[in-house]
């Protein structure tokens, strides 16, 4: 049943998007709710385990989980807004590797640049290149982009600042966003919103 809701969301227009959050939002109940802390801690991002006992997997798996509702729910909006005025512009796999590459980014530099015995988790890498990527992409075609990044921008780069949030990893995740939405930005107002599915 779940694959089901998972195929006729993806089918749709801003399918992607919502097939997202809805991984998001549905790992977030089984783990937050139904589970505990420390299963939680399993998937987190932690340097220490990463580069003295080889746990890889959390560079990728810290991008699905949130520490609370208001994590999960900031995020959610983030990638909502962005996501839907991205997912318009560009084909499906260009959509999922601006996703998972500013996450992926900024894991990674944040393994680097963050201290070694920290745990960090949550989609905001992913939300912050979806963010700078939708800007990149709109950029010529739509002024309001223009104003709602710069509106979303600063509210994130707020959020970034607050004690116990990874901000290399939010840098590094509008990074990749910038460099991955010149790569995909049409070339011309009649290739914004083609049919691109």
């Amino acid at each position: 049943m779940f694959a089901i809701a998972f195929v006729s969301l993806t089918e749709g227009k801003r399918g992607l998007t919502l097939s997202l959050i809805m991984i998001n939002s549905l790992l977030f109940l089984v783990v937050n709710l139904l589970l505990s802390n420390e299963y939680l801690l399993l998937f987190a991002q932690n340097n220490y385990f990463i580069l003295e006992q080889g746990e890889i997997w959390r560079l990728f798996t810290a991008n699905w989980f949130h520490a609370d509702i208001f994590h999960l729910l900031s995020n959610m909006v983030g990638l909502l807004i962005f996501g839907f005025m991205l997912e318009n512009t560009v084909l499906k796999w260009q959509y999922l590797l601006i996703y998972f590459c500013s996450g992926l980014i900024g894991n990674v530099a944040s393994l680097f640049l963050a201290e070694l015995d920290v745990f960090s988790l949550g989609a905001s890498g992913c939300i912050f290149g979806m963010l700078a990527a939708s800007f990149i992409v709109n950029r010529r075609f739509d002024p309001a982009a223009i104003g709602l990044g710069i509106v979303f921008s600063i509210f994130f780069v707020i959020l970034s600042m607050a004690p116990q949030v990874d901000t290399w990893a939010h840098a590094f995740g509008a990074l990749g966003g910038i460099v991955l939405g010149y790569a995909f930005s049409p070339k011309a107002p009649e290739e914004r919103f083609k049919d691109v599915y």
